[in-house]
């Protein structure tokens, strides 16, 4: 099961929940980098960030989920 249809079954408490949870401790959860200092995020401009934010988080929607 990757991480996309782990969250596309929980219900809307459990995913607010969950996001509540998730990213008020790592904003880089949600990225195939997980960290944000190896990743070069500060030296990019704001365009090449989003870009590559998006690009890191379609990657771990995509992974298998951890259990």
């Amino acid at each position: 099961m990757t991480n996309f249809e782990k969250i596309k079954n929980m219900s809307i408490d459990e995913m607010a929940e969950w996001l509540e949870d998730t990213l008020s401790g790592n904003l880089c959860y949600l990225c195939a980098e997980k960290d944000i200092d190896k990743c070069g995020y500060f030296e990019k401009d704001l365009e090449s960030r989003v870009t590559m934010c998006v690009k890191n988080r379609k990657l771990w929607l995509e992974s298998e989920a951890q259990e």
